[in-house]
């Protein structure tokens, strides 16, 4: 997954928001069901953009990077078979540590910028998590 986090300044937004960009295919429609997600990695600060087409070739290209990333990165790698995108009925014990680590990452990439664009990972497919 991609993931904006901002105001949108192409669209004038005035309401900060989340979108969430999934690179993965599903089979089934998964509305309704649970998602989860970290953050794992800083891509770039938010931007404006000349035109529609700017924007929508930037975002093909953070969804590029993201699945570059998250298929190169061990650490990310390793991820997809973690307890917290697996299990949706038991308690976690390893979560307090997952969103402390997705924390810590978040802030050394942070760079002094408020609104970012995020590399995330999810699990392969939200039905696995029941």
């Amino acid at each position: 997954m991609a993931m904006s986090v901002g105001w949108n300044p192409f669209y004038k937004n005035e309401t900060k928001t989340i979108e969430v960009h999934i690179v993965h295919k599903f089979e089934d429609d998964f509305y309704d069901d649970e998602l989860r997600a970290i953050v794992v990695e800083y891509i770039r600060p938010e931007t404006s953009f000349d035109s529609l087409d700017a924007l929508i070739a930037a975002i093909q290209n953070d969804i590029s990077i993201a699945k570059e990333r998250l298929e190169s990165v061990e650490e990310f790698k390793e991820l997809q078979t973690h307890a917290f995108f697996i299990k949706r009925d038991e308690e976690n014990s390893d979560l307090v540590k997952l969103n402390a680590k997705a924390v810590q990452l978040a802030e050394e990439q942070e760079a002094n910028e408020e609104d970012k664009d995020c590399l995330l990972y999810t699990s392969p497919s939200p039905r696995d998590m029941r």
